[in-house]
């Protein structure tokens, strides 16, 4: 192949990726949340990375927020349940399933904007959708974001020791369900 053909291919290929991340998010410009009704007064509320959003605006929304599943995957008594869900409502309260949680508890706003954007943040750059541990037992979680349309999105399901973002999270939550 000479010059122009090779010439030619990469500008195809470049033209290619460059289509591609504008359709599917690289640069596709802001980017919704969706829409929601406000509970009190009835109006439509639109959220976007760059509309500022405060906890007070996204706490008027009904419905779940975030659901973190956690699964243990090692042998366990036969009396111990080996799954927990943890629901964080848009009203910003998390609630457990477990006996032994103390809640429901409601979040600060600072966590509650934190797991906010971890969520739109990992929906839009699909972050996590090739992670993966390579781990036999112990516990796995899963992570699903709710928008404000009640649209259900899987951000992350496995293991996560290594994975600093997700711990964080995990962390976040668990210990709002047992104070």
């Amino acid at each position: 192949m000479g010059k122009p053909g090779l010439i030619r291919q990469v500008l195809g290929t470049a033209l290619i990726v460059a289509v591609g991340l504008y359709l599917f998010g690289g640069c596709a410009g802001p980017v919704s949340g969706g829409k929601g009704k406000d509970k009190d007064k009835g109006k439509d509320i639109e959220v976007t990375m760059d509309a500022p959003v405060t906890a007070d605006d996204l706490q008027k929304l009904e419905g779940d927020m975030f659901v973190l599943e956690s699964y243990i995957r090692a042998p366990i008594p036969d009396d111990m349940d080996p799954t927990t869900e943890y629901r964080v409502a848009y009203d910003g309260y998390v609630y457990c399933d477990s006996e032994y949680s103390t809640g429901p508890a409601k979040l600060s706003d600072e966590d509650y904007m934190e797991l906010y954007w971890f969520c739109v943040h990992a929906v839009k750059t699909n972050e996590f959708s090739k992670y993966y541990e390579d781990v036999c037992d112990g516990e796995t979680y899963k992570f699903t974001y709710y928008d404000q349309d009640g649209e259900e999105f899987v951000i992350y399901d496995g293991y996560c020791y290594d994975n600093e973002d997700l711990q964080d999270i995990v962390v976040l939550v668990e210990g709002y369900a047992y104070e």
